[in-house]
């Protein structure tokens, strides 16, 4: 016994011993462990990374609402007249808003600003007050006093029309910018007619869209009831019963009341209890025979 150990620890250490740097594979590699700071780091630049896309997505949605908002909105007063012209103003117009310094014969003059729509402001505050410009605005057509607000949601819009000059309090003479309100008016026929035009389509578009929708229901429900009639035939109970709702609704196949009757108590003599429900209640409400 001792002899068959000593030699089989000879063999176990013979081969120990023949294994040697030349045996071990180079492509087995064993991963060192990442140090818990990288682990950390790398998780704070994730959720840094995650946050500026959120904050990214939120700011194009803004972006998406104002768009839309700017392309949907309609200015007070859309359609004027300067000039023996009608324009709609909201494509050649600028927007105002600001403070009413005075009421004068022919427009108010203003202390504030103008420029495209959606980019004036009035700064009230005094450390800004400076931001503001004065002009005038010939033609304003609304009731207002001097020290009143014309406000920037009000959205009002005129045309640039070049500089008004007036008289100061103290005799001098003083050049400022000048916009024109120019006179509202109504909407001209052939834009009245274009809307028209864009109306009708819309409601055509909307017809064919909900006419193919149809179309393509009709089309399930008839392959369906081609379906179920495969399986009913073939003695479905479950199929018989929804087969006959499809004759008894007229849907994807013709309104047949007897077929209907003749489906639902083949499926109710299998037990099918919504056939028989349905079967009780024709019999009831229409007095349909379903012997």
């Amino acid at each position: 016994m001792k002899t068959v150990l000593t030699i089989l620890m000879f063999v176990t250490i013979s081969q120990l011993g023949s294994i040697t740097l030349g045996n071990i594979r180079s492509d087995v590699m064993v991963p060192s462990p990442v140090p818990s700071e990288t682990v950390a780091q790398q998780i704070a630049e994730q959720a840094q990374e995650a946050a500026y896309k959120a904050q990214e997505a939120a700011v194009q949605a803004e972006a998406a609402a104002e768009t839309e908002y700017e392309r949907e909105f309609v200015p007070h007063d859309p359609w004027r007249t300067h000039d023996g012209e009608t324009n709609y103003i909201k494509a050649v117009g600028f927007e105002f808003c600001g403070k009413v310094l005075q009421v004068a014969d022919g427009g108010v003059r203003i202390t504030g600003n103008y420029g495209p729509i959606f980019t004036a402001h009035y700064y009230s505050n005094i450390e800004d007050i400076d931001n503001n410009s004065e002009f005038f605005v010939a033609n304003y057509p609304y009731t207002i006093a001097e020290d009143e607000l014309i406000s920037e949601s009000s959205h009002l819009m005129a045309y640039y029309v070049g500089t008004y000059t007036y008289t100061t309090v103290q005799g001098a003479s003083r050049t400022i910018r000048k916009l024109d309100y120019g006179i509202p008016c109504d909407a001209p026929q052939w834009f009245i007619d274009k809307e028209k035009e864009i109306i009708a389509a819309n409601q055509r578009a909307a017809e064919i869209k909900l006419e193919r929708e149809r179309q393509k229901i009709l089309e399930g429900q008839t392959n369906a009831v081609r379906m179920l009639l495969s399986e009913a035939t073939n003695g479905d109970a479950s199929a018989q019963g929804r087969l006959g709702i499809h004759y008894l609704n007229g849907q994807g196949c013709e309104t047949n009341i007897q077929t209907a009757i003749y489906w639902l108590q083949k499926a109710s003599i299998q037990g099918d209890t919504d056939s028989s429900n349905i079967l009780l209640r024709l019999a009831i409400t229409n007095s349909v025979s379903v012997n």
